[in-house]
């Protein structure tokens, strides 16, 4: 990973962790430089922390809410408990949404000393450029890296996003959802974006996310290898 300016995370969803990491190693076998498990996925959740421990030091772990794309069964109290545990296991990154960090202040100062990406998502649309700025303003409140993923429904959605890019450092992780949204995801790679998402042939965990072969390709061609 060193001397990259993007890493490229793969996001592998199953039901079972010993799945998730059979597809982990597929996916660092085939290059990635990170994987994002979503732990929102697993049936049932876990009642102890999943064993991950070859793969925590370059590990996402990720237990998204329903309202931003996840598939987190149990009640939100339990989600939130699943976060803790995601957070005990020590990963490279704990993705945790903007949403959640402001509806549950405590748990800011039990997230001291991990790594955050302060997450959040639109599903639907696109916001206009001012209230994509406030939102990054927002998550870069909470430390960490900040992500912002909107759905693009048309070509200049992509500029709205993209536009995050032109302001102070850290550079953000932004990008668009959506097949309108794919020239963002690229973009992001040349804007020096911290993290770019793929997905493992055929599992998709996002609309219109490229597969890790097609994303590491695109990475070399923008000459950021």
């Amino acid at each position: 990973m060193e001397g990259r300016t993007t890493m490229v995370c793969t996001s592998v969803r199953a039901k079972t962790p010993a799945e998730q990491r059979v597809k982990a190693q597929r996916a660092f076998d085939s290059g990635t430089d990170l994987v994002e498990f979503r732990l929102d996925s697993l049936r049932p959740f876990p009642s102890k922390a999943p064993e991950l421990s070859e793969f925590l030091g370059r590990a996402i772990l990720t237990v998204r809410s329903r309202s931003e794309g996840g598939c987190f069964e149990g009640r939100e109290p339990d989600r939130l408990d699943a976060i803790r545990v995601a957070c005990e296991l020590r990963p490279a990154y704990v993705d945790v949404e903007l949403r959640t960090l402001k509806a549950n202040p405590d748990m800011v100062s039990e997230l001291a000393g991990q790594k955050l990406i302060v997450s959040w998502h639109d599903c639907l649309r696109t916001p206009p450029k001012a209230r994509l700025a406030s939102i990054l303003a927002d998550a870069r409140a909470f430390g960490g890296l900040a992500k912002l993923v909107p759905t693009a429904r048309q070509a200049s959605d992509n500029l709205a996003v993209l536009s995050l890019y032109d302001g102070q450092p850290p550079a953000p992780i932004a990008f668009c959802m959506g097949e309108a949204g794919v020239l963002s995801r690229v973009m992001a790679i040349e804007r020096r974006t911290p993290i770019a998402y793929a997905s493992l042939p055929g599992e998709q965990t996002a609309p219109g996310q490229l597969t890790l072969s097609k994303l590491l390709t695109a990475r070399r061609r923008l000459g950021h290898d």
